[in-house]
């Protein structure tokens, strides 16, 4: 199966990667990656610096089904 770029996902209406396959979840709009890049990158900094503790970087959310963890 060929893989397709994404100017060709964009052409054919649809958005995939492996990510999304593999969770079966689909990929956010623009607007919802945005608020999800900002809500996790806050938790991500606050966390480094001591300021606050965010469940969201412990596991999985509902708030944020899109994002899927991986432990080592």
């Amino acid at each position: 199966m060929r893989r397709l770029g994404a100017s060709e996902r964009a052409r054919e209406g649809g958005a995939t990667s492996v990510e999304s396959e593999r969770t079966g979840v689909p990929l956010p709009s623009g607007e919802r990656a945005l608020d999800l890049t900002r809500a996790y990158v806050l938790a991500f900094i606050d966390r480094a610096l001591d300021c606050e503790d965010s469940p969201i970087l412990d596991g999985p959310s509902t708030t944020w089904p899109e994002i899927a963890f991986e432990n080592p």
